[in-house]
């Protein structure tokens, strides 16, 4: 995919790929109660905890706490990253919170199998997650961490702490779930890291 100069186009980008993320979540992933990896995933899991004590009315409210939990890093991305990345991630995480919000989740699954339903999650989030980078933009979460990590230490990267993330994530999906939800989980975030790595590579050669 070629590089993206202008500015409005990036813009139009980053929203299409946080809805495309979004849609990919709603609407294949969370209907059977499987979970997503990083700043989602830790949303996701406290979305479940707080759903415990506080009654939500049957209301999707996982986006508002990706919010949340993006303010502190974005405040980290202002300080330690750059106005750039900044603007882009504020424009990403903000896209991904209100579809998270306004997109409806079915009350039953509209694919009858599991594994199919992991795949298409897998492939539409991977294309939205996708675009985000083409635009040179994030959806907020871990990657601001990575990124700020990755230039205060010598041996961090995005790719090893969200490795580190996700086995917390995972760890305590264990603690909480079936084995089953915590496998077919671990499919979908397999799969996506594949395409998205198949993506990045594609774009480096394109960029030679």
């Amino acid at each position: 995919m070629e590089k993206i100069k202008s500015r409005w186009a990036k813009l139009a980008v980053i929203i299409a790929g946080s809805f495309l993320y979004t849609f990919g979540m709603n609407y294949f992933l969370i209907p059977y109660g499987l979970y997503s990896g990083g700043g989602v995933g830790i949303a996701q899991v406290l979305t479940y905890l707080l759903g415990k004590i506080i009654d939500f009315g049957g209301k999707n409210v996982y986006g508002i706490v990706y919010f949340l939990i993006n303010i502190p890093l974005l405040v980290l991305a202002w300080k330690g990253i750059g106005k750039g990345f900044l603007v882009k991630t504020l424009i990403g995480s903000v896209a991904i919170s209100i579809f998270a919000s306004i997109i409806p989740i079915p009350a039953t699954p509209i694919v009858d199998s599991v594994v199919a339903s992991v795949l298409i999650a897998g492939i539409i989030t991977g294309f939205g997650v996708g675009l985000l980078l083409v635009a040179g933009g994030s959806g907020g979460g871990v990657d601001v961490i990575g990124m700020w990590a990755a230039r205060k230490f010598k041996n961090a990267s995005v790719g090893k702490i969200s490795l580190y993330v996700n086995v917390v994530v995972y760890a305590s999906l264990l603690l909480m779930f079936d084995i089953e939800i915590v496998i077919y989980s671990l499919i979908y975030m397999v799969f996506l890291s594949l395409l998205l790595c198949r993506h990045l590579h594609q774009s480096t050669l394109s960029h030679r």
